[in-house]
This record gives structure tokens, sequence and C-alpha cells, in this order.
């Protein structure tokens, strides 16, 4: 018996999320590489990392 299968992968370069006592919870407990700014969190897909736009109020 052969098993065959395909894994498809989404790549992104960074992730912006409104800053919330609950995702932040949810992203330490998942172990995503992240940042935290006042307004935001910024989840990091891959490198190298680009700071554009972070740390700007989140719309």
């Amino acid at each position: 018996m052969v098993l065959s299968f395909t894994i498809s992968l989404l790549c992104v370069e960074w992730i912006d999320i409104e800053l919330s006592e609950s995702i932040l919870s949810l992203v330490k407990g998942i172990g995503f590489e992240f940042e935290v700014t006042d307004s935001m969190i910024r989840i990091w897909g891959y490198l190298p990392k680009c700071y554009k736009g972070f740390g700007e109020e989140y719309t």
C-alpha cells in the first residue's frame, strides 16, 4: 500500500494583528516569534525581518 499526499504551505513575511490580551496570550501559547508595540502584534513569518510600518498606530 502506497500513501501519497501533498502539503501546501503559505509563506508570509509578517502578519500584523491588533493588540489584545487574549490574542497576545494565544500567540505566546502557540510559540510564534513576535514583537509587540502599544497597538499591535507583529508575528514574523520568515527572515529577514522587515520593520516597515512597525510601531505605527494600528487602524
